[in-house]
C-alpha cells in the first residue's frame, strides 16, 4: 500500500437507550370554558415511536415548594420529530399560588415483531 486517503465524519448518537423526549412552548392557560391547564407540546427526538407517553408536570410557589403535581397519557403516539400538544388540568384555587413548574415525560415503547 502506498497511500491511504481517510475522510472521516462523525455522528452524535445518544447514548441512552430510551427516547428523548422535548417539552416544548409549555405555560399556563385557560380554556375557552374557563379551567386552568398547562399546556404545551412534545417532540420525540428520537428514531422510533413512543407509544404511551406519560407527562407528569410538578407545580412549585414562590419558595420552591411543591403545591401539586398533575398527571396525564397524551391520547397518540409520538412519532419521530412530529409536535404533540399536551394539556394538565390545575385546581383552580392554586393558580394563584403557583409560581413556576417542571415537566417530565415517561415513555413506554412497544417493540416491534414481538
Amino acid at each position: 500500500i502506498k497511500s491511504v486517503r481517510m475522510q472521516p465524519t462523525s455522528l452524535l448518537v445518544g447514548a441512552s437507550a430510551d427516547p428523548v423526549i422535548a417539552v416544548l412552548h409549555q405555560k399556563l392557560a385557560t380554556t375557552p370554558d374557563g379551567r386552568p391547564v398547562l399546556g404545551g407540546e412534545l417532540l420525540n427526538e428520537s428514531g422510533r415511536t413512543v407509544n404511551i407517553p406519560h407527562v407528569l408536570a410538578t407545580f412549585y410557589d414562590n419558595r420552591g415548594k411543591v403545591v401539586w403535581v398533575s398527571d396525564g397519557y397524551v391520547a397518540q403516539a409520538l412519532l419521530p420529530q412530529v409536535p404533540v400538544p399536551f394539556a394538565l388540568n390545575l385546581r383552580d384555587d392554586l393558580v394563584p399560588q403557583v409560581n413556576n413548574f417542571r415537566v417530565t415525560v415517561n415513555s413506554y415503547s412497544l417493540r416491534e415483531g414481538r
